[in-house]
Protein backbone atom coordinates (compact mmCIF):
# COMPACT_ATOMS: atom_id res chain seq x y z
CA UNK A 1 0.00 0.00 0.00
CA UNK A 2 2.77 2.29 0.83
CA UNK A 3 4.68 1.31 -2.14
CA UNK A 4 1.93 2.18 -4.37
CA UNK A 5 1.14 5.63 -2.83
CA UNK A 6 5.18 6.44 -3.29
CA UNK A 7 4.52 5.25 -6.96
CA UNK A 8 1.57 7.50 -7.47
CA UNK A 9 3.04 10.69 -6.13
CA UNK A 10 5.90 10.31 -8.15
CA UNK A 11 4.36 9.88 -11.12
CA UNK A 12 2.07 13.53 -9.95
CA UNK A 13 5.19 15.52 -9.51
CA UNK A 14 6.24 14.72 -13.47
CA UNK A 15 8.90 12.18 -12.35
CA UNK A 16 10.63 10.46 -14.73
CA UNK A 17 10.42 6.93 -13.94
CA UNK A 18 12.94 4.77 -16.09
CA UNK A 19 11.24 0.97 -16.90
CA UNK A 20 12.39 -1.72 -15.12
CA UNK A 21 15.99 -3.30 -16.56
CA UNK A 22 14.67 -6.83 -18.40
CA UNK A 23 17.39 -10.03 -18.67
CA UNK A 24 20.38 -7.97 -16.95
CA UNK A 25 22.60 -10.01 -14.77
CA UNK A 26 23.70 -8.65 -11.69
CA UNK A 27 27.63 -6.99 -11.99
CA UNK A 28 30.13 -10.07 -11.71
CA UNK A 29 31.78 -10.63 -8.72
CA UNK A 30 35.46 -9.89 -8.85
CA UNK A 31 36.59 -13.39 -8.28
CA UNK A 32 40.45 -14.49 -9.28
CA UNK A 33 40.52 -16.94 -11.67
CA UNK A 34 42.60 -19.94 -10.09
CA UNK A 35 46.58 -20.41 -11.33
CA UNK A 36 47.65 -22.39 -13.85
CA UNK A 37 48.65 -25.99 -13.21
CA UNK A 38 52.50 -26.92 -13.32
CA UNK A 39 53.88 -29.87 -14.38
CA UNK A 40 55.38 -30.99 -11.64
CA UNK A 41 57.96 -33.32 -13.17
CA UNK A 42 60.70 -30.83 -14.23
CA UNK A 43 63.48 -31.28 -17.08
CA UNK A 44 66.46 -28.85 -15.92
CA UNK A 45 69.65 -27.86 -17.79
CA UNK A 46 72.21 -25.84 -17.20
CA UNK A 47 74.57 -23.76 -19.43
CA UNK A 48 78.03 -22.24 -18.47
CA UNK A 49 78.45 -18.56 -18.94
CA UNK A 50 81.37 -16.24 -19.87
CA UNK A 51 84.68 -16.49 -17.32
CA UNK A 52 85.74 -13.48 -15.29
CA UNK A 53 89.51 -13.83 -13.72
CA UNK A 54 89.55 -10.54 -11.49
CA UNK A 55 88.36 -8.33 -14.51
CA UNK A 56 89.87 -10.39 -17.52
CA UNK A 57 87.72 -12.52 -19.84
CA UNK A 58 89.15 -16.04 -20.05
CA UNK A 59 88.27 -19.14 -22.46
CA UNK A 60 88.27 -22.20 -22.44
CA UNK A 61 90.16 -24.29 -25.38
CA UNK A 62 87.75 -27.73 -24.21
CA UNK A 63 84.87 -27.78 -22.02
CA UNK A 64 82.22 -29.92 -21.36
CA UNK A 65 78.75 -29.17 -20.35
CA UNK A 66 77.06 -30.71 -16.84
CA UNK A 67 74.14 -33.35 -17.38
CA UNK A 68 70.88 -31.99 -17.32
CA UNK A 69 68.93 -32.70 -13.88
CA UNK A 70 65.49 -34.47 -14.19
CA UNK A 71 63.43 -33.73 -10.73
CA UNK A 72 60.13 -33.06 -9.15
CA UNK A 73 58.79 -29.59 -8.42
CA UNK A 74 57.01 -29.14 -5.05
CA UNK A 75 53.44 -27.13 -5.27
CA UNK A 76 55.33 -23.76 -3.50
CA UNK A 77 58.53 -24.04 -5.79
CA UNK A 78 57.83 -21.87 -8.90
CA UNK A 79 59.21 -21.68 -12.68
CA UNK A 80 63.02 -20.82 -12.23
CA UNK A 81 64.30 -17.62 -13.90
CA UNK A 82 67.57 -18.22 -16.18
CA UNK A 83 69.66 -16.29 -13.98
CA UNK A 84 71.63 -15.80 -10.87
CA UNK A 85 71.22 -19.47 -9.55
CA UNK A 86 74.49 -21.06 -9.32
CA UNK A 87 78.22 -19.88 -9.52
CA UNK A 88 81.86 -21.47 -8.92
CA UNK A 89 84.76 -19.67 -7.52
CA UNK A 90 88.26 -21.33 -9.02
CA UNK A 91 91.98 -20.74 -10.36
CA UNK A 92 93.91 -21.84 -13.38
CA UNK A 93 97.23 -23.57 -12.94
CA UNK A 94 100.10 -23.39 -15.13
CA UNK A 95 98.86 -26.57 -16.70
CA UNK A 96 95.51 -25.08 -17.82
CA UNK A 97 93.40 -27.13 -15.34
CA UNK A 98 90.88 -25.23 -13.35
CA UNK A 99 92.02 -25.95 -9.26
CA UNK A 100 90.26 -25.03 -6.50
CA UNK A 101 87.00 -25.31 -7.55
CA UNK A 102 84.08 -24.12 -5.02
CA UNK A 103 80.38 -23.20 -4.48
CA UNK A 104 80.06 -18.91 -4.65
CA UNK A 105 76.85 -19.02 -5.23
CA UNK A 106 73.82 -22.16 -4.71
CA UNK A 107 70.12 -20.83 -4.41
CA UNK A 108 68.73 -23.70 -6.74
CA UNK A 109 65.95 -25.59 -5.14
CA UNK A 110 67.00 -28.42 -3.16
CA UNK A 111 64.94 -31.11 -5.92
CA UNK A 112 67.16 -29.72 -8.79
CA UNK A 113 70.69 -32.24 -9.00
CA UNK A 114 72.98 -30.16 -9.55
CA UNK A 115 75.99 -32.60 -8.57
CA UNK A 116 77.69 -32.90 -11.99
CA UNK A 117 77.98 -29.12 -12.38
CA UNK A 118 81.45 -29.10 -10.34
CA UNK A 119 82.56 -32.49 -11.56
CA UNK A 120 81.49 -31.76 -15.37
CA UNK A 121 83.92 -27.78 -15.05
CA UNK A 122 86.66 -29.87 -13.41
CA UNK A 123 87.09 -31.39 -16.78
CA UNK A 124 87.38 -28.15 -18.27
CA UNK A 125 90.88 -26.84 -20.36
CA UNK A 126 92.57 -23.47 -20.45
CA UNK A 127 95.32 -22.30 -22.48
CA UNK A 128 98.69 -23.59 -20.50
CA UNK A 129 101.07 -21.25 -19.31
CA UNK A 130 98.74 -18.97 -18.32
CA UNK A 131 98.00 -19.39 -14.53
CA UNK A 132 94.92 -17.04 -13.43
CA UNK A 133 93.17 -16.70 -9.62
CA UNK A 134 89.73 -15.07 -8.71
CA UNK A 135 87.67 -16.67 -11.25
CA UNK A 136 84.44 -17.34 -11.39
CA UNK A 137 81.47 -18.75 -14.11
CA UNK A 138 77.85 -18.84 -13.83
CA UNK A 139 75.51 -21.19 -15.17
CA UNK A 140 72.69 -20.27 -16.43
CA UNK A 141 69.49 -22.19 -15.71
CA UNK A 142 67.04 -23.99 -18.02
CA UNK A 143 63.78 -24.87 -16.50
CA UNK A 144 60.76 -27.13 -18.31
CA UNK A 145 57.95 -29.69 -18.26
CA UNK A 146 59.17 -32.74 -18.95
CA UNK A 147 56.77 -32.82 -22.20
CA UNK A 148 58.57 -29.65 -23.46
CA UNK A 149 62.38 -31.14 -22.77
CA UNK A 150 64.23 -29.87 -25.75
CA UNK A 151 64.96 -33.63 -27.77
CA UNK A 152 68.29 -32.82 -28.39
CA UNK A 153 69.19 -32.34 -24.08
CA UNK A 154 66.59 -35.18 -23.87
CA UNK A 155 68.75 -37.36 -25.98
CA UNK A 156 72.02 -36.52 -23.93
CA UNK A 157 70.07 -37.09 -20.68
CA UNK A 158 68.67 -40.80 -21.80
CA UNK A 159 71.73 -42.00 -23.76
CA UNK A 160 73.63 -41.48 -20.52
CA UNK A 161 71.23 -42.02 -17.32
CA UNK A 162 67.90 -43.66 -18.88
CA UNK A 163 64.49 -42.10 -17.87
CA UNK A 164 60.85 -42.99 -17.89
CA UNK A 165 58.60 -43.27 -20.60
CA UNK A 166 57.56 -39.47 -20.84
CA UNK A 167 61.30 -38.27 -21.64
CA UNK A 168 61.89 -40.78 -23.80
CA UNK A 169 58.60 -39.58 -26.02
CA UNK A 170 60.60 -36.44 -26.47
CA UNK A 171 63.62 -37.70 -28.17
CA UNK A 172 61.47 -39.77 -30.39
CA UNK A 173 61.21 -37.80 -33.92
CA UNK A 174 58.07 -36.59 -35.25
CA UNK A 175 56.01 -38.70 -37.21
CA UNK A 176 58.37 -42.05 -36.23
CA UNK A 177 56.30 -45.44 -36.58
CA UNK A 178 59.36 -47.06 -34.51
CA UNK A 179 58.47 -47.86 -31.09
CA UNK A 180 54.39 -48.06 -31.99
CA UNK A 181 53.08 -50.19 -30.73
CA UNK A 182 56.39 -51.85 -29.57
CA UNK A 183 59.58 -51.07 -30.89
CA UNK A 184 61.04 -54.14 -33.52
CA UNK A 185 62.71 -57.16 -32.26
CA UNK A 186 66.68 -56.90 -32.61
CA UNK A 187 68.12 -59.86 -34.31
CA UNK A 188 71.49 -59.07 -34.76
CA UNK A 189 72.89 -55.67 -32.26
CA UNK A 190 76.68 -54.79 -33.64
CA UNK A 191 78.20 -52.37 -31.22
CA UNK A 192 81.26 -49.59 -31.80
CA UNK A 193 84.67 -51.35 -30.71
CA UNK A 194 84.76 -48.33 -27.95
CA UNK A 195 88.04 -49.33 -26.89
CA UNK A 196 89.39 -47.33 -30.06
CA UNK A 197 87.14 -44.59 -29.86
CA UNK A 198 89.24 -41.51 -28.07
CA UNK A 199 87.62 -40.04 -24.80
CA UNK A 200 89.55 -37.01 -22.77
CA UNK A 201 89.58 -37.86 -19.16
CA UNK A 202 86.76 -36.53 -16.98
CA UNK A 203 84.50 -36.82 -19.76
CA UNK A 204 81.71 -38.86 -21.21
CA UNK A 205 80.25 -38.39 -24.93
CA UNK A 206 77.44 -39.34 -26.73
CA UNK A 207 75.43 -40.25 -30.34
CA UNK A 208 72.57 -40.44 -30.78
CA UNK A 209 72.16 -42.84 -34.59
CA UNK A 210 68.53 -42.14 -36.89
CA UNK A 211 67.78 -44.80 -39.11
CA UNK A 212 64.78 -46.52 -41.23
CA UNK A 213 64.25 -49.92 -41.37
CA UNK A 214 63.24 -51.68 -44.78
CA UNK A 215 61.06 -54.58 -45.32
CA UNK A 216 64.07 -56.66 -44.65
CA UNK A 217 64.91 -55.75 -41.34
CA UNK A 218 67.63 -53.84 -42.46
CA UNK A 219 68.33 -50.19 -41.44
CA UNK A 220 69.00 -47.68 -43.83
CA UNK A 221 69.09 -43.81 -43.84
CA UNK A 222 71.36 -43.92 -41.26
CA UNK A 223 72.30 -40.50 -39.91
CA UNK A 224 73.32 -39.00 -36.70
CA UNK A 225 70.75 -37.49 -34.84
CA UNK A 226 72.04 -35.88 -32.52
CA UNK A 227 75.96 -35.91 -30.43
CA UNK A 228 77.83 -34.00 -28.14
CA UNK A 229 81.22 -33.70 -30.28
CA UNK A 230 83.15 -36.92 -30.83
CA UNK A 231 83.21 -37.52 -34.39
CA UNK A 232 84.67 -41.18 -34.03
CA UNK A 233 82.36 -42.29 -31.75
CA UNK A 234 79.67 -40.70 -34.39
CA UNK A 235 81.18 -42.39 -37.15
CA UNK A 236 81.61 -45.76 -35.52
CA UNK A 237 77.81 -45.26 -33.97
CA UNK A 238 76.82 -45.28 -37.58
CA UNK A 239 78.87 -48.04 -38.91
CA UNK A 240 77.87 -50.35 -36.38
CA UNK A 241 73.90 -49.64 -36.92
CA UNK A 242 74.29 -50.28 -40.09
CA UNK A 243 75.57 -53.82 -40.17
CA UNK A 244 72.89 -54.33 -37.30
CA UNK A 245 69.60 -56.26 -38.83
CA UNK A 246 65.98 -56.58 -37.22
CA UNK A 247 62.73 -58.52 -37.75
CA UNK A 248 61.19 -58.17 -41.09
CA UNK A 249 59.08 -55.10 -41.23
CA UNK A 250 59.29 -51.90 -42.50
CA UNK A 251 59.78 -48.97 -39.99
CA UNK A 252 60.46 -45.01 -40.03
CA UNK A 253 61.88 -42.69 -37.19
CA UNK A 254 64.41 -45.22 -35.07
CA UNK A 255 66.54 -44.06 -33.04
CA UNK A 256 69.89 -45.47 -30.57
CA UNK A 257 71.99 -44.62 -28.57
CA UNK A 258 75.44 -45.17 -28.20
CA UNK A 259 77.79 -42.80 -25.46
CA UNK A 260 81.86 -43.03 -24.45
CA UNK A 261 83.25 -43.26 -20.87
CA UNK A 262 86.71 -42.19 -19.68
CA UNK A 263 89.26 -44.61 -21.25
CA UNK A 264 91.52 -43.53 -17.09
CA UNK A 265 90.84 -41.41 -14.86
CA UNK A 266 91.79 -37.46 -14.35
CA UNK A 267 94.67 -37.81 -12.06
CA UNK A 268 94.17 -35.86 -9.20
CA UNK A 269 96.09 -32.37 -9.33
CA UNK A 270 99.92 -32.14 -8.01
CA UNK A 271 100.23 -32.57 -4.19
CA UNK A 272 102.22 -30.17 -1.90
CA UNK A 273 103.99 -31.46 0.67
CA UNK A 274 101.97 -32.26 4.11
CA UNK A 275 105.01 -31.06 6.32
CA UNK A 276 104.54 -27.35 5.15
CA UNK A 277 100.94 -27.22 5.96
CA UNK A 278 101.96 -28.63 9.64
CA UNK A 279 100.97 -25.16 12.42
CA UNK A 280 103.84 -24.36 14.11
CA UNK A 281 102.16 -24.66 17.68
CA UNK A 282 101.46 -28.37 16.87
CA UNK A 283 101.75 -30.92 19.34
CA UNK A 284 101.12 -34.08 17.27
CA UNK A 285 104.35 -36.20 17.37
CA UNK A 286 104.30 -39.82 18.56
CA UNK A 287 100.41 -39.44 17.64
CA UNK A 288 100.59 -43.08 15.98
CA UNK A 289 99.24 -45.16 13.08
CA UNK A 290 95.62 -45.20 12.55
CA UNK A 291 94.48 -47.65 15.06
CA UNK A 292 91.04 -48.04 12.94
CA UNK A 293 91.58 -46.24 8.99
CA UNK A 294 87.67 -45.72 7.46
CA UNK A 295 87.47 -47.34 4.21
CA UNK A 296 87.70 -43.66 1.77
CA UNK A 297 84.46 -42.93 -0.30
CA UNK A 298 85.04 -41.08 -3.45
CA UNK A 299 82.54 -38.27 -3.97
CA UNK A 300 80.10 -40.18 -5.52
CA UNK A 301 79.92 -37.27 -8.66
CA UNK A 302 83.77 -37.36 -9.25
CA UNK A 303 83.72 -41.14 -9.07
CA UNK A 304 80.95 -41.38 -12.02
CA UNK A 305 83.40 -38.86 -14.01
CA UNK A 306 86.56 -40.93 -12.88
CA UNK A 307 87.78 -37.51 -11.66
CA UNK A 308 90.80 -38.25 -8.74
CA UNK A 309 91.69 -35.40 -6.17
CA UNK A 310 92.86 -35.11 -2.99
CA UNK A 311 92.79 -32.93 0.60
CA UNK A 312 94.93 -32.47 3.07
CA UNK A 313 93.11 -32.14 6.35
CA UNK A 314 94.25 -30.48 10.15
CA UNK A 315 92.91 -32.32 13.32
CA UNK A 316 93.05 -33.00 16.41
CA UNK A 317 92.63 -36.67 18.32
CA UNK A 318 91.31 -36.59 22.06
CA UNK A 319 93.09 -38.88 24.86
CA UNK A 320 90.28 -42.40 23.82
CA UNK A 321 91.31 -41.79 20.43
CA UNK A 322 88.47 -39.99 18.51
CA UNK A 323 89.41 -37.47 16.17
CA UNK A 324 87.60 -33.71 15.89
CA UNK A 325 88.34 -30.02 15.58
CA UNK A 326 88.47 -30.93 11.35
CA UNK A 327 89.97 -28.06 8.96
CA UNK A 328 90.28 -28.33 5.07
CA UNK A 329 93.50 -26.74 4.20
CA UNK A 330 93.91 -27.64 0.96
CA UNK A 331 91.52 -29.66 -1.68
CA UNK A 332 91.99 -30.37 -5.06
CA UNK A 333 90.65 -30.39 -7.79
CA UNK A 334 87.57 -28.94 -5.44
CA UNK A 335 86.03 -28.83 -2.21
CA UNK A 336 84.43 -31.90 -2.15
CA UNK A 337 87.20 -33.66 -1.87
CA UNK A 338 87.77 -31.89 1.33
CA UNK A 339 84.45 -32.76 2.76
CA UNK A 340 84.69 -36.11 1.49
CA UNK A 341 88.68 -36.70 3.32
CA UNK A 342 87.20 -34.69 6.93
CA UNK A 343 84.25 -38.08 6.57
CA UNK A 344 87.22 -40.64 6.49
CA UNK A 345 89.07 -39.28 9.44
CA UNK A 346 85.81 -38.58 11.52
CA UNK A 347 84.75 -41.95 11.13
CA UNK A 348 88.97 -43.38 11.68
CA UNK A 349 90.60 -43.53 15.37
CA UNK A 350 94.19 -42.73 16.61
CA UNK A 351 95.90 -45.02 19.83
CA UNK A 352 94.40 -43.91 23.13
CA UNK A 353 96.96 -41.63 25.15
CA UNK A 354 97.42 -39.56 28.17
CA UNK A 355 96.32 -35.98 26.84
CA UNK A 356 95.77 -36.20 23.25
CA UNK A 357 96.81 -34.61 20.20
CA UNK A 358 96.33 -31.30 18.63
CA UNK A 359 97.52 -29.65 15.01
CA UNK A 360 97.77 -33.31 13.19
CA UNK A 361 97.73 -32.99 9.46
CA UNK A 362 97.23 -36.22 6.98
CA UNK A 363 96.53 -36.00 3.55
CA UNK A 364 93.36 -38.05 1.81
CA UNK A 365 94.20 -39.08 -1.36
CA UNK A 366 91.17 -40.83 -3.67
CA UNK A 367 92.87 -42.69 -6.21
CA UNK A 368 90.99 -45.17 -8.41
CA UNK A 369 93.01 -47.82 -8.93
CA UNK A 370 89.90 -50.54 -10.05
CA UNK A 371 86.40 -50.40 -10.02
CA UNK A 372 84.96 -49.30 -6.92
CA UNK A 373 88.54 -47.21 -6.35
CA UNK A 374 90.74 -48.14 -3.32
CA UNK A 375 91.66 -44.77 -1.33
CA UNK A 376 94.35 -44.12 0.84
CA UNK A 377 95.40 -41.83 3.98
CA UNK A 378 98.65 -40.75 3.44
Amino acid sequence: MIAAFLFASLLAAGQHIPPPAVGVPPPAADVPMPPVPIDRQRFVSFSPGAIDCGGVAVAPDRREEPYPSVGFAYSNDQPLPATGFYRLRFSIDGSGRPEDIAVDKDDLPHWIDRSDIMPAFAAWHFAAAAPRQGCVIAFAIHDYPISAAPPAEAMRYFAMKGGDRDLFERTIPKGSTCFQPNAPAELVRVWPDFETIPQPPGTRSFTMIGYDINRHGKPIHVHVVASDGNRVLDAKGVAAMKRSRYVNGARSGCTYPFRRTPIAPLKAPPSPDVAAFRPPDADCDGVGAWTNLALTTFPEAFRKRSIEGWAIVRYDVAPWGETGDFNVLKAEPAEAFGTQAIETIRRSTKPPSKRGYTGCVDKVAFKMTKPGSNETID
